[in-house]
């Protein structure tokens, strides 16, 4: 799996996490910094932030 596979499908993961913990409360705006991720992925930031920016390009 690539790199940019991987920020992406552990993002989904948190994201998916967050949102059904928040249970019946109101849908709220979260999100994940490049350094939560590349630290719980072990990767470097830099890395993870231009991995994030080609999904943001790529609409995902």
């Amino acid at each position: 799996m690539k790199r940019k596979e991987m920020v992406f499908e552990k993002l989904k993961e948190l994201c998916m996490k967050k949102y059904k913990n928040l249970g019946n409360k109101t849908l709220k705006r979260f999100g994940f910094s490049a350094q939560e991720l590349s630290e719980i992925l072990n990767l470097d930031r830099a890395n993870v932030s231009k991995d994030l920016n080609e999904l943001v390009k790529e609409k995902k």
